[in-house]
């Protein structure tokens, strides 16, 4: 399984494993059976509706055709919505887990969606989904078109729980309250479950040190500990204080 490494807007350095195309193929065969089962009910209740009115379904009809319109557009849109609602996901996605994330380590966002949505006709259903995988296949990053328009990549979903739990009795050493983004505490998670994960120490050591001077400065820490140590009791500190506001 290959793996791109992306730098955040903090300078540091994670490595993600990009999707298998079997997942991505088999994410996509159970998003296109949820949508075509959706459509089926859809259209069952529809004909009911009718056949109990006895009334004909005319087609060219301007109220059925802005019925058709509205029944359709949730279906057109599901894999836009998913994606911004379900932060880079979507049902068939989340079962295999995988997701979309920006190239460049930021926020997914609703313009880079709607550029994989819209690009996805080429992609996928003009060509019955040949181009997707040829070019998913060829690229180490496993990027289709869209992906390489968006500025984005569908990676192996690693959101895990914290790899650090505050043991009981617990006191902060480095924070004074719960200041960190939930950004930055991804970041840190990353980092520490890399390097829990068999990564490599040096660059781990790496992102840590860059990772806690940007901390160090914007919050203006003080403490003497270094690294991945540095790291491991600000996430601890931080998960104490969000566990004593609930």
């Amino acid at each position: 399984m290959s793996s791109i490494t992306i730098t955040t807007a903090h300078n540091v350095r994670i490595v993600h494993k990009t999707a298998p195309v079997a997942s991505r193929i088999l994410a996509f065969l159970l998003d296109t059976i949820i949508i075509l089962s959706v459509a089926f009910i859809l259209a069952i209740i529809v004909s009911l509706t009718y056949a109990l009115s006895d009334e004909s379904f005319d087609i060219s009809s301007p109220q059925n055709i802005a019925l058709i319109f509205f029944i359709s557009l949730p279906l057109l849109l599901y894999y836009l919505l998913c994606e911004i609602g379900m932060n880079g996901q979507t049902i068939g996605k989340s079962v295999m887990k995988i997701r979309v994330i920006s190239s460049d380590g930021s926020p997914l966002s609703v313009g880079q969606c709607l550029i994989r949505w819209v690009l996805r006709l080429i992609d996928i259903h003009l060509f019955t989904g040949l181009p997707a995988i040829c070019m998913i296949a060829l690229r180490g990053s496993g990027q289709r078109i869209g992906d390489i328009a968006a500025k984005t990549s569908v990676v192996v979903d690693n959101k895990s729980k914290p790899p650090l739990i505050p043991e009981a009795g617990y006191s902060p050493k480095i924070l004074k309250e719960a200041v960190l983004t939930t950004r930055e505490t991804e970041v840190i998670q990353k980092i520490l479950a890399y390097q829990n994960a068999g990564g490599n120490v040096q660059m781990s050591e790496e992102n840590a040190e860059k990772l806690r001077k940007y901390l160090i400065e914007k919050y203006s820490l003080e403490t003497d500990d270094k690294g991945l140590a540095f790291l491991r009791i600000l996430l601890k500190d931080q998960i104490s204080f969000s566990a004593s506001h609930q």
